[in-house]
């Protein structure tokens, strides 16, 4: 099992409380590259897909949680998760927000359980269906 604790902000924005947590890519083990015809690559190991998945299920749940992962280098970009139904940002709002997440100082640490699923168990499922 892994345990993921992030440190989120709470601001206003446009009339709506918004959490927002800022992660640099590389403390979670991703890369990405950009290219020139808009093609981005992610890179990660198995680990960096877990904390994918983990805040994937993050804003499924907590539907004004913005999750962005920030780049470590210009070659690189950032990446944004978000719930766009419930909680729809543009562009220029995501980098408004992240502005003013910046500045402020208070936060609150979110704790993300992350359960590790093997190849046998998976198998077992299929042999019991």
């Amino acid at each position: 099992m892994i345990f993921i604790d992030i440190k989120v902000k709470s601001l206003n924005f446009n009339r709506r409380i918004v959490k927002i947590a800022i992660i640099q890519q590389g403390s979670i083990g991703i890369e990405n590259n950009v290219y020139p015809d808009t093609q981005i690559n992610l890179y990660g190991d198995s680990k960096a897909l877990y904390y994918l998945g983990a805040f994937f299920n993050l804003i499924q749940r907590e539907k004004s949680m913005i999750i962005y992962l920030q780049r470590s280098s210009n070659n690189e970009s950032d990446i944004v998760f978000f719930h766009g139904t419930s909680n729809p940002i543009s562009f220029s709002d995501c980098i408004e927000i992240r502005n003013k997440a910046t500045k402020l100082k208070h936060t609150e640490l979110y704790s993300l359980e992350i359960k590790e699923e093997t190849r046998s168990d998976k198998l077992k499922e299929i042999m019991e269906i």
